[in-house]
C-alpha cells in the first residue's frame, strides 16, 4: 500500500511539472461560445473550476451532489474537444477518440456517458484487463487520450489509481472528478481525499446549487 501511495504521489508531483502541451486561447470566449451552446450559464465559481481545468495539466473539481459537476465536466471536454490538435501520424482523429471518459462502475460510466455526451468506460476496460486480471495498458503501452477524465473518483482504491496513473503519458491532460464525501472505495486508500488534503493539486470545489 505505501509502494503505490508513493508511486500515486510521485506521477502527480511529476505531472503537475509539465504545463499543457497545448494552449487554449480565449478560453473566456470560448467558455462564453459554450454556454450558448448548451443553453447554461455558469456561475463565477463553474466558470473558475472550468478555466483552472483548461490551463492546468491536472486538477480535481469536488463538491457534493447537485454542485454541478457535471455541467462543468461537459463544458470543459467539450471545449477541449474542439480546440486540441486531433491529428496523429499525418491522420485526423475523431474528437471523441483524443478523450478517454471512465468511471469505476459500469453504472458509474453511463451516467457520465449520458450527461457528457461523451462515450465512457469502466476504468478496468479503459485498460484493457485481462483475464489474468492484469491490465495491458499500462507504463510502457500508456493510453494514447489527450485527455483522461475520471468521474466517481472516490471509488478508486490506491492500487487500481497506482494502474491507472501508470497507464497516463505525460502529456496527457488528467480530470479528476468526485466527492471524497461521497460512495468510498472497496479496496484500501482514500485516494481522492488525500489528494484535495495535500493542497498540491490544483483543486476547484464547487457548492450545492439546491
Amino acid at each position: 500500500i505505501y509502494a503505490a501511495e508513493s508511486s500515486i504521489a510521485k506521477f502527480l508531483l511529476e505531472h503537475l511539472k509539465h504545463p499543457p502541451i497545448q494552449d487554449i486561447p480565449d478560453i473566456d470566449k470560448k467558455i462564453a461560445e459554450e454556454e450558448t451552446l448548451i443553453g447554461i450559464e455558469l456561475d463565477p465559481t463553474q466558470r473558475e473550476a472550468v478555466k483552472v481545468a483548461l490551463t492546468n495539466q491536472v486538477c480535481v473539481i469536488t463538491g457534493g451532489p447537485g454542485a454541478g459537476k457535471t455541467t462543468i465536466t461537459k463544458v470543459i471536454l467539450n471545449i477541449l474537444s474542439k480546440h486540441l490538435n486531433h491529428f496523429k501520424g499525418g491522420r485526423k482523429t475523431p474528437a471523441a477518440a483524443i478523450i478517454s471518459l471512465a468511471a469505476p462502475t459500469g453504472k458509474a460510466s453511463k451516467r457520465a456517458t449520458e450527461s457528457t455526451g461523451f462515450p465512457g468506460s469502466t476504468v478496468h476496460r479503459l485498460l484493457e484487463v485481462g483475464p489474468n486480471g492484469q491490465f495491458k495498458k499500462n507504463a510502457y503501452t500508456p493510453l494514447e487520450s489527450e485527455v483522461c477524465s475520471f468521474d466517481e473518483f472516490s471509488m478508486m482504491d490506491v492500487f487500481l489509481t497506482k494502474s491507472t496513473f501508470s497507464a497516463i503519458d505525460r502529456k496527457t491532460r488528467l480530470i479528476i472528478i468526485g466527492d471524497h464525501n461521497q460512495l468510498s472505495s472497496v479496496g484500501p486508500g482514500k485516494v481522492l481525499g488525500d489528494i484535495i488534503d495535500s493542497g498540491v493539486v490544483p483543486t476547484r470545489s464547487e457548492e450545492h446549487t439546491s
